[in-house]
């Protein structure tokens, strides 16, 4: 009989793609062959090295050190003390030894954290969070709280639900609350504090809809009157304030055509009768432009209208409908736009996004998102076209975000050439800048701020911060090749645009925020945990920008060059100032200089001077939250009132911000190292972008990198300080 031979088996399948690479290829972020070695490093030459396949995580080498230092200070204490009978039964509770907290740490599961000890030391900080996490109750759409596999709390982004979410009005009438909105914000913060610490009279925050700051009315007029001239400026001094609002406007002035607009402004003031009349469309831009001029140069008592708004109202009721305006198309999106943010600087903003989105259709409908051959038209109303359809764009994509609704503009739609890619100038520098951020935070409300559950908003971050990375490299760049002398301020322009990258951080980290302001509220039992890994790097970074939005506010204030009337600083304030007050509260180690709050009162009283009507609103919701986070404040000062300064010190978890981190240069944030002009403003490069990571575009991808491939699962150790 033959022998039997073995059944073969069939060689086994090779997988699509390759299910671990070596820390090599991961860092260069291309395939690994999964050979070991890899064929990339045989053909380099350079050594391979693979993570280990056992569970772990790596632990801060503060960490440690923190642990052995509380063990020796225990077995001291433990010798003077009185027997342990005579103790108290919180007394004997002892921490583990540095061992046994190692062998804990190593039981959690973790395939994309490193085998190796980060080179450099990762920042912790406490937080209260829940002692028992698994008692919360979760739901898919709406919770958020949610526990790993070790009943640890997984961040994820409270702020976005698949059911509608609205607060109602004194009349019952809900209001969605936009996901990206810093007035939605806002509401939701105040509801969940008031929620926890209710007033004794059963009162809530006003919601401040359209029209608390400032009530516009009109009533449409099918023709110009004569009441309509009614005291109107004189020729030059019309001209100066033309002259103002083109200053102030900045980049974004480049929606008005100068050189047809100026081709009627001599014939209207030796005849207005008849250019009103038969140039109506026109003569409603003029109107805006005086009471924008008027608004910026406001100055005096606080009054709850603002200066030259009696030209708008005019405008507003002489305004065509859109039938009428469609025989000037392209001045009738620069009137539309011009409309939308004189709204928007007065807080009306559910109408301010209604005419945006009227001007962005009339582009659509002639055409300009697309590039227009040079045979179609004359450069000249080419070079019109190409600014005027990017700053209808910027306008359009930030009010979008201002009200927390999807982006409207889809970016494969549009193919017209950027600014910088016409001229070389320093408006079409700072116009360009401008409108790669627009594109960032179109991209924040679609990733970070989208219907995603888990940790995704977290990973999605990184994309933003690429993004931040290559418009940092540009302006960097842009600022370099400005010639400027010592004595030359920064133009205003790049101010504008380095606010704007820090602002884009803080509300990219504000779901974050929201997510431990949550936890906290919801929690009966605090104690002080800590926050490790990315996501401490991610929130330190945005505490910096959400600080240097502060510091060069001030500084503007200081000198008389803030923007008071457009709501874009306003915005940037008060958007900093919440997400300092709610950090400042839960994660006090991480804000130790308290100054900011005098800079953002600085601010908002320069702009109520200025006649803002909305800078009052802003001020006293700061106030409101201040007050609601004062209990919870309280509260977590007894709970946490045994943590020793020297081992917060000692463990990475204190003073944050004034000893960075060792992974970022000391240089980059020390005001020693920068040069200051006459006005006492900093010449950093970036403008204050040099204080954290935004100064370096390197750092930002390092950070993107952690947020992409470690494990931020484990970012809230269970062990505590006490």
């Amino acid at each position: 009989m033959e022998p039997i031979e073995p059944p073969t088996t069939p060689p086994p399948r090779v997988p699509r793609r390759t299910p671990r690479a070596c820390k090599q290829c991961r860092a260069a972020k291309i395939k690994c062959s999964g050979a070991q070695p890899c064929d990339r490093c045989v053909r380099r030459r350079d050594s391979c090295t693979f993570p280990s396949n056992e569970p772990h995580v790596s632990v801060p080498e503060r960490y440690l050190r923190d642990l052995q230092r509380r063990v020796s200070q225990v077995q001291a204490q433990a010798q003077a003390s009185p027997p342990a009978t005579e103790r108290s039964e919180s007394d004997t509770a002892l921490p583990r030894a540095p061992e046994e907290a190692i062998h804990a740490s190593t039981q959690r599961p973790s395939a994309s954290v490193p085998t190796q000890a980060p080179t450099t030391s990762t920042p912790v900080t406490t937080i209260p969070v829940l002692q028992q996490a698994r008692n919360v109750a979760t739901t898919d759409d709406t919770s958020t709280t949610r526990t790993n596999s070790n009943s640890l709390p997984v961040p994820r982004n409270p702020l976005v639900a698949r059911n509608l979410e609205y607060v109602r009005d004194t009349n019952g009438r809900p209001h969605f609350l936009g996901l990206t909105s810093t007035w939605s914000f806002c509401r939701r913060a105040l509801s969940l504090l008031e929620t926890r610490t209710p007033s004794s009279d059963g009162t809530t925050s006003p919601l401040n809809l359209d029209g608390a700051a400032f009530h516009m009315s009109w009533e449409p007029k099918s023709m110009v009157e004569e009441e309509d001239f009614k005291n109107l400026p004189a020729m030059d001094y019309a001209f100066y304030l033309y002259n103002t609002a083109k200053f102030h406007l900045g980049e974004l002035f480049c929606v008005v055509d100068e050189a047809s607009f100026m081709a009627q402004f001599d014939s209207f003031h030796k005849n207005p009768g008849d250019i009103a009349r038969t140039r109506r469309l026109w003569f409603v831009e003029y109107l805006l432009l005086l009471a924008y001029g008027q608004a910026f140069l406001a100055s005096g008592p606080r009054v709850n209208t603002p200066l030259g708004s009696q030209f708008a109202t005019r405008a507003m009721a002489l305004l065509p409908n859109p039938a009428q305006m469609n025989e000037e198309p392209m001045l009738a999106i620069e009137v539309l736009a011009l409309v939308a943010l004189y709204l928007q600087a007065v807080d009306i903003r559910v109408a301010a996004y209604q005419y945006i989105g009227q001007a962005l259709r009339f582009a659509y409908v002639e055409g300009l998102h697309r590039q227009i051959p040079d045979d179609v038209v004359s450069p000249e109303f080419a070079t019109r076209c190409n600014n005027m359809w990017w700053t209808v764009y910027i306008l359009d994509q930030e009010f979008t975000a201002l009200m927390g609704v999807p982006p409207s503009v889809p970016e494969g739609s549009v193919t017209v050439a950027l600014p910088i890619e016409r001229s070389s100038s320093l408006p079409a520098s700072a116009l360009t800048l401008r409108i790669r951020l627009s594109r960032l935070i179109a991209r924040m409300c679609s990733t970070v701020y989208g219907l995603e559950d888990g940790d995704s908003f977290i990973r999605s971050t990184t994309g933003v911060l690429h993004q931040l990375a290559d418009v940092s490299r540009e302006l960097d760049s842009t600022m370099s090749s400005y010639n400027r002398t010592s004595w030359c301020e920064l133009p205003h322009m790049l101010t504008h645009i380095a606010l704007l990258c820090h602002h884009c951080i803080v509300l990219a980290t504000r779901p974050l925020v929201m997510w431990l302001l949550t936890l906290s509220s919801q929690l009966t039992a605090l104690e002080p945990q800590r926050l490790v890994g990315p996501i401490a790097i991610l929130l330190q970074t945005s505490v910096e920008s959400a600080m240097t939005i502060t510091r060069m506010l001030r500084a503007l204030a200081e000198h008389n060059m803030l923007s008071t009337f457009l709501p874009f600083q306003l915005e940037y304030a008060f958007s900093a100032a919440m997400l300092l007050s709610i950090l400042g509260t839960i994660l006090p180690s991480y804000i130790p200089d308290t100054s900011w709050f005098g800079s953002i009162s600085l601010v908002l009283d320069e702009m109520m001077r200025k006649q803002n009507v909305v800078a009052r609103l802003r001020k006293s919701e700061l106030e409101q939250l201040g007050a609601l986070l004062g209990p919870v404040h309280r509260h977590e000062q007894d709970v946490t009132q045994d943590v020793s300064a020297s081992a917060l010190a000692d463990s990475g978890g204190v003073n944050m911000m004034m000893s960075p981190p060792s992974n970022i240069d000391p240089s980059l944030v020390s005001d020693e190292n920068l040069e200051h002009n006459e006005f006492g403003l900093p010449w950093d490069p970036s403008y204050g972008m040099g204080n954290g990571f935004l100064g370096n575009p390197n750092q930002i991808l390092e950070l993107a990198d952690q947020l992409e491939h470690e494990d931020i699962s484990y970012t809230i150790f269970l062990d505590s300080l006490s």
